[in-house]
């Protein structure tokens, strides 16, 4: 029984330092941009983060009566992607010294 307990007691210890050794899982969640005029939502997509777009305090462009698009894109063609819900941060990988 007492080996039964110590193997179950090393596999949770093994479980809880594996999955974030390091305090990177530490940055997702959601965050509120600098302008505070948006949040993006940070997770993780296979071994790095990305972030999308989740709430905007003006989400309709006023002059269309629209949802905001990416008209600010060098690529025209990706000019009508919805900002809300747009992918825009990706393939960020937590290294942990400061760089």
């Amino acid at each position: 029984m007492r080996v039964l307990l110590a193997f179950f007691l090393l596999l949770i210890t093994q479980q809880m330092v594996g999955q974030d050794q390091n305090g990177a899982d530490d940055l997702m969640g959601v965050w509120l941009t600098g302008s505070k005029t948006g949040k993006v939502e940070i997770y993780k997509n296979g071994n790095t983060y990305q972030g999308k777009i989740v709430w905007l305090s003006e989400p309709i462009n006023p002059k269309t009566g629209k949802p905001k698009t990416d008209i600010n894109h060098p690529d025209e063609k990706l000019h009508t992607r919805p900002i809300l819900g747009l992918i825009n941060i990706w393939g960020f990988v937590y290294k942990g010294d400061g760089s």
